[in-house]
């Protein structure tokens, strides 16, 4: 029998309350799903109220529903009515679909009701057993019918259905599901629902449970959870959003899962896209602002914000004549007409009020919004701060006025070009010049404006500035109208842009004729100076020859007359200063013109150091100094790349300079530090001398400088010699300072020289002997020169005759003396000489000539010939080794140097007095 609980009340009540709970709980859960699934709970009550109350209470709740879902469910809310053809349409197919449940509920419940009463009488009247059969029969044929139907109307849902068992194996799915599964409904029936509907998060790619297995474990309706992906079985993703209710039977007991679902591909793309679109719209710099047709603000982004300081809440809902000063509001509101129009207004600048009541300049973009339907409904403006640009602007033409009238005032010509080589501007100057007007220059190239070899040059100029990146300088000769030669000193440089790169190359010319004339003229007179100061050498060491020559004829064999000894020797040493002096002279001049030159080789530091001590013994004794030197490799382990000439020079020069400032009884030392970290060597002369004022340090190895003259002491000089050893140590790679407490507190010179560690020094200069060891004149046992037979070639009679008698008298030499070219090279023919001691400097044959002469004889082609003149420039030394001497003396030369010359064969043709 009909169990007593379900009795009419029951049946249609729990209709009447599943609705009720359908349309509750679809309204409690519109939060969530918004308009999506709208009528998902009332499939539900229709199927609840079918399967428990049958036929009738289905029909109610259809009824129920179908009041319940227009007046709540579907828009317009609170009205039978509905708004739209879709939600017609939606309401339609959800009557039907709710009459087909109904029908097949009734049926299948009176099916089973059937069924019970003919179980129910089926011992109570055995005859009747075959028609309840038969009825029964009937009934599970209707039943398959109606389950025909419910598999017809869920194949016909645009949704994707699948229908599982209790134990969530699938047993249906419509045609969409298998589309979107990759499962066919036959091959899909009896597996796992996780198998048949796998899902996994978008974001993390983790597998997501299934809202179906959900349904059958909580026992209520789930849906799935968003960013979610359905993994088909061929492998192919797509997102859904779905929701899944139980199906329960006449007993309450859930019999199954219907889970329905959709793909939001193009729903999620949609969203994607606004959402990316809202991103830009707030993430711009510039105001981005909607607007109805009438000017009153939708929308403002953050940058609208940033730029006019007021927060979107501030003016959202009100016009935007609010930032638009009174009179520019025209150009917007004929703005908003022409998009009223249909037309699109064109890009304009203008003004707008910020905040804070300051104007700024904007470029505003007007552009029309359309709805769906493609009816303008409001505008889109778009607006960028250009205050800065326009200052930027106003700059810029302030500054190509100032540039043009810069240009203008230019003393030369100037000119601005293109990449391309087009003149843009040119100068009234360059106008002149180029013979073109303006209108005609302006635009062309070097090609239509100048003859080809010019148009050639000057392009070759724009590649040379332009690869220099800062330009270039080149002096440029042209051959004028007028047949003069003029000179142009032509700079061209590029032009930087704004955005980092070469725009432009200008060009500047100013006509330089009469400068170069002028540095001609001072390069002519330098080198007229330049001879005067060689000629000055010359006629200054001629007569100091004979006078050195007679003083050392003057020296006596023994010291018995101390008195005429002292004096002599005093003489000696004016003579030897003298020439040095014009050494130092000469020497600054070659340096001045670059024309000095060092003979370096590997040198032992102690001995340079020596020969420079011994130089400066006798004016050491003179003033009663006292000389420490202090060596740090008493070895001789410091080894120098150095001009051993040059390098004597240099501490000589540091020598006799203290000796000259330093008091009667002074003390001058002499150390040496070697500096192993560093690879060099320390050099520091000290005295105890006048010292040097702070104010003269910086200037102390300046040309002429003389420390202490302005205080009223005279020491004599020309104030060269420290500038030649400052030049001398920098051309060794070395430098000098020079340091002093003050007057009255002493010097110190420090040299730094750089060292060549562990090099053995060599046992003699590589091009002969430079600075021989002095002679000590007193040391009888020293073996004499061989007697050799000598002609002395001079035109100054004293200098010839004197030389000719130090030769007889100290060295036992056999001499024969000659005043001119034709009789040197007579005598040469009768007198046979070994050794020819020439002067170059005579009148009419000069020396270089009767060299040449005596090599082009066979008899005299092998004989020394040194070169003994007061010429002692690099020239001279040159020109004497192309004329066939070998030596090259300057006058005066050292009595105990040419000892040593006429002692050794191998004398440097270099050799300094």
């Amino acid at each position: 029998m009909l169990s007593p609980a379900r009795t009419p009340v029951l049946r249609y009540g729990g209709a009447a309350l599943a609705v009720l709970l359908a349309t509750l709980i679809r309204l409690g859960s519109d939060p969530l799903f918004g308009g999506q699934y709208p009528l998902s709970t009332f499939f539900a009550a229709l199927v609840f109220s079918s399967w428990y109350g049958g036929f009738g209470p289905s029909l109610l709740a259809l009824a129920l529903s179908s009041l319940a879902i227009p007046y709540f469910i579907l828009p317009p809310y609170g009205s039978f009515a509905l708004e739209s053809n879709e939600a017609e349409v939606r309401f339609g197919a959800f009557l039907i679909a709710g009459l087909v449940i109904t029908v097949m509920g009734g049926t299948i419940r009176a099916s089973r009701r059937r069924l019970e009463r003919a179980a129910e009488v089926d011992h109570e009247r055995q005859r009747q057993l075959e028609r309840e059969v038969i009825e029964r029969r009937g009934a599970e044929t209707a039943l398959r019918v109606e389950k025909e139907r419910l598999r017809v109307t869920l194949a016909s849902i645009g949704d994707a259905v699948i229908v599982t068992d209790a134990e969530g194996r699938a047993t249906f799915l419509n045609q969409v599901a298998e589309a979107l599964t990759g499962w066919s409904a036959c091959e899909a029936s009896g597996q796992p629902l996780e198998a048949v509907f796998r899902v996994v998060n978008q974001e993390t790619g983790t597998p997501v449970e299934s809202p179906a297995l959900r349904a059958l474990r909580e026992e209520t309706t789930v849906a799935l959870a968003a960013h979610t992906i359905l993994v088909a079985r061929d492998g192919n993703t797509r997102p859904i959003d779905d929701s899944a209710a139980p199906i329960r039977d006449e007993s309450g007991q859930i019999v199954g899962v219907v889970l329905v679902f959709r793909d939001v591909t193009e729903r999620r793309r949609a969203e994607e896209a606004r959402s990316h679109l809202a991103a830009i719209v707030e993430s711009s710099d510039d105001a981005i602002i909607g607007t109805t047709l009438d000017g009153t603000i939708t929308s403002w982004n953050l940058g609208a914000e940033r730029i006019y300081g007021y927060s979107a809440d501030a003016l959202l809902g009100k016009s935007a004549a609010l930032l638009i000063p009174a009179d520019r509001l025209g150009e917007f509101l004929a703005a908003l007409n022409r998009i009223q129009e249909g037309g699109n207004p064109d890009d304009f600048e203008s003004k707008r009020r910020r905040n804070d009541g300051t104007l700024i300049d904007v470029s505003v973009k007007i552009s029309p919004i359309r709805n769906g339907l493609e009816t303008v409904v409001g505008a889109s403006t778009v607006e960028r701060d250009i205050t800065r640009k326009k200052r930027i602007e106003l700059d810029l033409q302030e500054s190509e006025e100032r540039f043009s009238r810069f240009m203008q005032h230019v003393p030369g010509l100037a000119w601005i070009k293109d990449l391309e080589g087009r003149y843009l501007y040119a100068n009234e100057a360059a106008l002149k010049a180029f013979q073109t007007p303006r209108s005609t220059l302006y635009g062309k190239v070097d090609e239509d404006v100048f003859p080809p070899e010019t148009a050639a040059l000057y392009r070759k100029n724009d590649r040379k500035a332009l690869a220099a990146e800062r330009g270039i300088q080149v002096v440029e000769t042209l051959m004028q109208d007028d047949g003069i030669v003029h000179h142009s000193l032509v700079s061209k440089f590029p032009v930087w842009g704004q955005n980092g790169k070469v725009t432009l190359i200008g060009g500047i010319a100013i006509d330089i004729t009469e400068r170069m004339r002028m540095e001609e003229s001072l390069r002519e007179s330098d080198l007229r100076k330049d001879e005067f100061l060689a000629t000055l050498a010359h006629e200054l060491r001629n007569p100091l020859a004979p006078i050195r020559n007679a003083l050392h004829l003057m020296k006596p064999p023994n010291r018995d007359d101390i008195d005429a000894e002292r004096e002599r020797a005093m003489a000696e040493r004016q003579v030897t200063h003298l020439a040095r002096l014009v050494d130092d002279l000469m020497d600054i001049s070659r340096i001045n013109r670059g024309k000095i030159e060092l003979r370096k080789e590997v040198v032992e530091l102690a001995t340079i150091l020596g020969r420079a001590a011994e130089a400066v013994k006798s004016s050491l004794e003179e003033r009663g100094h006292t000389l420490c030197v202090s060596l740090a490799d008493g070895d001789g382990s410091i080894h120098l790349e150095a001009d051993p000439t040059r390098l004597e020079q240099v501490f000589g020069n540091l020598l006799n300079n203290a000796i000259k400032y330093t008091q009667p009884g002074g003390r001058i030392t002499l150390v040496v530090e070697h500096d192993s970290k560093q690879k060099q060597v320390v050099v520091r002369v000290r005295d105890t001398g006048i010292g040097i004022e702070p104010d003269m340090l910086p200037r102390i190895f300046g040309m002429f400088v003389q420390a202490g003259h302005h205080t009223g002491h005279s020491h004599g000089g020309l104030g060269i010699g420290l500038s030649l050893v400052k030049t001398l140590v920098e051309l060794h790679g070395g430098t000098i300072q020079a340091t002093s407490q003050g007057p009255g507190t002493g010097s110190e010179f420090v040299i730094h020289l750089p060292i060549l560690p562990g090099v053995p020094a060599s046992s003699g200069p590589r091009n002969g002997l430079a600075n021989p060891p002095r002679p000590n004149p007193d040391a009888g046992t020293e073996a004499r020169p061989k007697r050799q037979r000598i002609l002395v070639v001079d035109d100054n009679l004293d200098a010839a005759n004197s030389l000719a008698r130090l030769l007889r008298r100290l060295h036992n030499q056999e001499v024969n003396v000659a005043h001119d070219g034709p009789s040197a090279l007579e005598a040469a023919e009768l007198f046979r000489p070994e050794l020819v001691l020439l002067d170059i400097g005579m009148p009419g044959m000069d020396g270089y000539e009767v060299a040449r002469a005596l090599r082009e004889r066979p008899a005299s082609a092998t004989i020394r010939i040194i070169a003994l003149t007061g010429w002692g420039q690099e020239s001279d030394r040159q020109r004497s080794k192309e004329a066939g001497f070998d030596h090259h003396l300057v006058k005066p030369v050292d009595p105990d140097l040419l000892s040593d010359i006429l002692r050794n064969s191998e004398v440097t043709s270099t050799a300094r007095p």
